[in-house]
């Protein structure tokens, strides 16, 4: 069976794409830091901002690494070649340090005064602190990391959970500042 042409150029693309691991979590760094200060910049400024966008932007960019993770070990092994040896242990503390920048950033903005939806945004990190605890695991499992790495993975997709926890309210209306009403007797 063929592939259609326009997946074959997908496909290949992807192959060609071909990224080191550490030049994956340079970009995931850049990007998080990046996503962290819009989220900082925007919190004086507007009330509307696309929150879930930028975390989901992270999240896709961590799949893509995952996925570029996976062809790389596959295609070690089938060339009877060694995975890398290399500790990665450094490029990923800065990733994860970036984690943490920018989980801060969501959960400051989500106890502001906004007009987005607290849904949307609640979704996306869920999505992407599965996400880093994936990619973490993948990453020792590969021998890429050392334990003590494997520690600030669970802390990093922490941090991601205490800025759902600063979402996850579905009962405030979002874009409404709250007004104390005094009731008379």
């Amino acid at each position: 069976m063929k592939l259609p042409l326009c997946l074959a150029a997908i496909a290949s693309s992807f192959i060609l794409a071909e990224a080191a691991p550490s030049d994956d979590m340079e970009n995931l760094r850049t990007s998080c830091e990046n996503a962290a200060s819009v989220l900082n910049a925007s919190l004086n400024s507007t009330a509307a901002m696309d929150t879930a966008g930028l975390v989901q932007n992270i999240t896709w960019q961590l799949g893509a690494s995952r996925a570029n993770l996976a062809f790389m070990n596959t295609t070690s092994t089938t060339n009877g070649t060694s995975n890398t040896t290399n500790s990665l242990n450094s490029p990923y503390f800065d990733y994860v340090h970036s984690i943490y920048t920018f989980s801060e950033a969501v959960m400051r903005r989500g106890r502001i005064y906004h007009l987005e939806m607290n849904l949307p945004v609640y979704n996306s990190l869920k999505g992407l602190a599965i996400g880093v605890q994936a990619y973490g695991m993948q990453l020792r499992a590969a021998g890429m990391i050392s334990p003590h790495a494997t520690i600030r993975t669970f802390t990093a997709g922490s941090s991601i959970v205490d800025a759902e926890s600063v979402w996850a309210n579905n009962a405030n209306f979002p874009g409404r500042l709250k007004r104390h009403v005094r009731l008379r007797r």
